[in-house]
This record gives structure tokens, sequence and C-alpha cells, in this order.
């Protein structure tokens, strides 16, 4: 018979002595067992909570310390929770609730399975804050930050902690403000998927309920963010993303504010290193989105997509959508294997010893620029629908190779 047992810690901090338990359904106290896989705790002390333990489902009140391994079906976190050094939480499905915290410190983990023991699907929604400093936060299932509408998350990953997933919304509901940020060196985020599905990253929405959304990405202080493919701007809603301060994001896809329900997408790089290794979509899509893409003083993004598999991608040949690239100043860097323009409201900007270096190029429509010393390299062949301009004020290059 499952039962419901109030933590008590009334001889120590250790879970699985049955006199830290009250047994609140039969008023029997203390408890004549500690939890069990069948029956629901709850923790609404702010001491620690030790030793080992397990239940069906697990629900954390206050800010308990959590320095033993638990492990449920279920697990919710209504206030604060603190994964302390050589603490461990395990649970398939884990959600917290609006305003909510919870803290992984270094030695600490969080694992979620793939599957519930009743073969259920995990799932894990934060409506709250993750902070993962130094500890370890690893989810083998869709990990979504800000799923209530109007309602605030963030997940913040610093000094050498990761954070992985099979795949990753931040920002999933109408009004939501939520933010991924990783920052200092040995700080890194995965989200690569695994027996052929997810590894997508979506910022700013997840069709269908992603309207009015606003989500944002940073990756700075040496961090690194390895995704399959990532979307900034999807289903309405709005993406932003900036890599800074010798970050490093690798990715096979990157689309900005474009796919099949597109929102806006910005990406901003300065003094760090992108890597696409697929393609490159800047407003790309079916629909009506808009990309930008600013590279600044030493920032660098480099597409190795091989001719035809790919490359960069400005606007769309079906639709509206249009994309935007900057490439301003010193040791600013664009490298694609291709470089095409469709036919949206697109745009090129190369200022300022920027440089772009393409194999082919394909420019349909919009303004094409190359001021203050800008450079553009192409190896291929070019075929604009309008000359690129550049304005007397200032000597530009126009380099083919």
């Amino acid at each position: 018979m499952a039962r419901t047992l109030m933590w008590t810690g009334a001889v120590g901090s250790i879970y699985s002595d049955r006199n830290n338990w009250d047994n609140v359904a039969e008023n029997q106290n203390p408890a004549a067992s500690a939890p069990g896989s069948t029956d629901t705790a709850v923790i609404s002390t702010n001491g620690s909570v030790a030793g080992t333990g397990i239940a069906s489902f697990l629900n954390f009140f206050q800010a308990p310390v959590i320095s033993g391994t638990l492990s449920a079906d279920s697990i919710n976190v209504n206030n604060a929770l603190i994964i302390a050094s050589a603490g461990s939480l395990s649970g398939a499905n884990i959600s917290t609730s609006p305003g909510s915290s919870m803290l992984v410190l270094a030695g600490g983990s969080v694992a979620i399975p793939a599957m519930r023991s009743d073969g259920a699907s995990g799932y894990t929604t934060f409506q709250g804050d993750l902070t993962v400093d130094g500890g370890q936060f690893a989810s083998d299932s869709q990990l979504n930050f800000g799923t209530q509408p109007g309602g605030t998350a963030t997940a913040l990953v610093e000094a050498g902690g990761t954070l992985s997933a099979w795949s990753m919304f931040v920002c999933q509901a109408p009004g939501v403000q939520a933010g991924l940020s990783l920052t200092g060196a040995g700080t890194v985020a995965n989200v690569l998927g695994s027996g052929g599905g997810g590894g997508y990253l979506v910022i700013g929405g997840g069709y269908p309920s992603g309207v009015g959304s606003n989500g944002t990405l940073t990756v700075t202080n040496g961090a690194r963010l390895n995704t399959t493919s990532a979307d900034l701007g999807d289903a309405g809603g709005t993406g932003t993303a900036s890599v800074s301060a010798a970050g490093f994001w690798a990715t096979q896809q990157l689309t900005l504010g474009g796919g099949i329900h597109p929102g806006p997408g910005a990406l901003t790089v300065a003094a760090a290193t992108v890597s696409v290794s697929g393609s490159l979509h800047i407003g790309a899509g079916a629909g009506t989105g808009t990309g930008l893409l600013t590279i600044l003083a030493g920032g660098t993004v480099t597409g190795t997509a091989a001719s035809g598999a790919g490359g960069l991608a400005l606007g769309t040949y079906n639709g509206t959508a249009g994309g935007t690239l900057v490439v301003d100043g010193t040791g600013a860097r664009l490298t694609v294997a291709d470089f095409s323009g469709g036919n949206g409201a697109n745009g090129v900007t190369i200022a300022d010893a920027g440089e772009v270096d393409a194999g082919n190029v394909v420019f349909g429509s919009g303004d094409f620029r190359l001021e203050s010393g800008g450079v553009f390299r192409a190896a291929g062949y070019f075929d604009f629908a309008s000359t690129p301009t550049s304005p007397q004020r200032s000597p530009s290059v126009l380099v083919r190779c």
C-alpha cells in the first residue's frame, strides 16, 4: 500500500532511518519504515538529508541540502534545493515551481534517465532557476526551461560545471522569459541526442506554444557549447545568442529566425568562435522569420559544409524571410563553403577590416555592402542579381581568388 511520509529529521539526517519520518496518512509517528519505491516522500525542512533512499514521488519544500543519494520516479521542487558535494539526485520526471531554484555544487550531480520505472518517458521542466556551479546535470530526455505562460526561468552553468540533455527548449510558452548562460573555462553544455534522435536546442519558442516568448543564450569566458542542431527564434518566439570572450560553440546545423515555424533570431560573435559543420541559415525557411548574424572584432564563424551540402543561406527562395549578415572589425571573419542569398529582404555589410571567405556565391536580392576596408573573397563563381555597393566615403575591396 502506497504511503505518504513526512520528513522530520527527529534523530538525524539519514534518509533510510524510519525514525526521521512520520506516516501522515496512518498517523504513525515515527513511520514503520523509511520511504519505499511506491511511497510519496515530503521533505520540508532546511537541514541536510544524507544516506541512500528511494521513493515513487519526492517533494521538496523550504531549502533542504542533499548530501546523500536519492532517487524517485517523479521529483518536484517547490522552493529551493541544494545538491551538495557528493550529493546525488535521480528522477525521470523533475519539475520546479515558479520562483523556485535548484543549485548543484561541485561534486554534486543530478541524473534524469530516459524512462521511469513504469516505462513512461522522462520529462523535465524548469519554471524557476537552475544553477550548476561546478557540478553535473545530465538528462537523457528533453529538458525544458520556461513552460508556464508569462513566467521566467534561467539556467546558469559555471565554474567548470557540465549540463547535458537529449534535447533542450529555452522558452516554450507564450510570454516566457528564459535564458541559458555558460561561463568559465571548463564549463560545458552538450545537447547531442542519442539513438538517432534529439540533439536539438531551441532558444525562444518551441512549436506550437512559443508565441511571444523570449529566449537568450550566452557562451562566454572560455565556456563551450556542443549541439547537433540549434534554432534561435521558433514558433513566433524570439531567440538571441551571444558568444564572446573565448567562448566556443560547435554545432552541425544552426538556424537564426527560420525553419517551418519561424520567429526572429540573432547571434553575435565577438572574440570567440562558432563552428558549423552543416548548414547555417539566417532568416531562411518556409515562413517569414528574420535572422541576424553579427561577427565583431576577433569573432570567427566557420562553416565547413562541402559544396552542395549546405553552407550559408540568407533569406529564402519560397517566402519572405530575410537574413542580415554583419562582419565588422579587425579579426572578424566568416568562412563558408557556399554563400547564397534568397529573395527576402537580405542585407550584407562587411566593414572595418572584417573578412568573408566563400566558395560559390549566389545573391538574389537585398543590399550587399563592402566598406571601410571590408574584404569578400570567393574561390568559385559569382551570381548577383544586384551589384554589390561600395560607398565612396571609404575604400573597399572585392576580391575574387
